[in-house]
């Protein structure tokens, strides 16, 4: 049996035993909780938790500046409109301004006939004003025809027209016609490339002859003046396609004339020069 002195020692060494276990739980409680609930400090001044991982803290994701916006520039005052365009200058002395009669070139295509004749003739025109005719007689040649052609076509549709005006006016055509024949067989026979020589020649070689037509049906349109209307429509509808034959031949005459001067030798004496018309808005 225990004596009184050895049960009184078991009794303080259980009480402090139980008290040691006791400090040991609240002290591991308390290291448990601190570290869950708060984090380690690293040097960025972001937080490590328990388990490694780097938490921003909440401030310092609101914490920055935001720039403000530029003014907003001032309402523009009166908008001032750009000048007009300036009105073209007058031709140059490559293309003529008036025609035999004195009449502006650009009034002769500007009328109120819009037959098929003026619409041919005017194609014509719009193609040799894109050269110069300063030092080269096939567009000087090619333009007359195509102004011969506008009056020609105004004395088809106009009523009580001059018979003899009119066949006055063919004549011309067909001579003038024939001059571009000429200057481009010219060219043709000093051309050394056969492709572009063959090109030229098959289009200036049927110019005479419907010009040679254009003067036969422009005297039967003037004997038809005044007489049956069908007839004088038949008439005129075979004038209005010879007339268009033969602007489109002069056409094709003046641009394989174009392509032929290339390859023509300076010792040939043949000087055709070709300049391009500097647009109006380009002045």
């Amino acid at each position: 049996m225990m004596t009184q002195k050895q049960q009184i020692l078991s009794h303080q060494q259980q009480h402090y035993t139980s008290e040691r276990s006791q400090q040991a739980n609240n002290k591991y409680s308390a290291s448990s909780n601190q570290k869950s609930s708060h984090n380690y400090s690293t040097r960025n001044g972001n937080e490590i938790d328990y388990n490694g991982n780097v938490n921003q803290p909440i401030e310092d994701l609101f914490d920055f500046k935001i720039e403000e916006a530029p003014p907003r520039p001032p309402l523009p005052g009166d908008v001032v409109a750009p000048p007009p365009r300036p009105p073209p200058p007058p031709q140059s002395a490559g293309c003529l301004k008036h025609s035999d009669n004195g009449q502006d070139e650009t009034d002769v295509f500007r009328g109120q006939n819009k037959g098929a004749i003026l619409l041919a003739a005017k194609d014509l025109h719009e193609e040799v004003c894109n050269w110069s005719s300063k030092d080269n007689d096939i567009i000087a040649a090619a333009k007359k025809v195509a102004l011969l052609m506008a009056r020609l076509s105004e004395l088809v549709q106009e009523d009580g027209a001059s018979k003899k005006e009119l066949i006055s006016v063919a004549v011309k055509i067909a001579e003038i016609s024939d001059e571009v024949t000429a200057l481009a067989m010219t060219l043709a026979h000093h051309c050394t490339d056969k492709r572009m020589k063959t090109n030229l020649l098959n289009a200036c070689e049927r110019i005479p002859t419907i010009g040679t037509q254009l003067k036969i049906l422009s005297t039967v349109k003037a004997t038809m003046l005044g007489s049956n209307p069908s007839e004088d429509t038949e008439a005129t509808e075979m004038l209005v396609l010879n007339a268009q034959n033969l602007m489109l031949s002069v056409k094709q005459t003046v641009m394989a004339a174009e392509a032929a001067s290339i390859k023509i030798r300076t010792e040939a004496g043949i000087k055709f020069y070709w300049v391009r018309q500097q647009p109006w808005y380009q002045y």
